[in-house]
């Protein structure tokens, strides 16, 4: 499913809400997902979402929208 199709004040209420300081789990869930084969969809959503925040993404975001 596309990020943007998420209601997105719940989506972050709930990122802010359930995700600890990623110095904390963030190195082990990756490590985990490497050695399962598969890169993690969590993490992968968040770095895209984080990137359209800011100049040509969002400009991208709002094309592909």
């Amino acid at each position: 499913m596309h990020p943007s199709s998420l209601p997105r004040r719940r989506a972050s209420a709930w990122a802010d809400a359930e995700t600890p300081p990623l110095a904390q789990t963030e190195p082990a869930r990756l490590a985990g997902a490497r050695r399962a084969g598969r890169g993690t969809a969590l993490t992968a959503r968040r770095r895209s979402r984080a990137r359209t925040r800011t100049g040509a993404g969002a400009a991208r975001a709002a094309a592909l929208r």
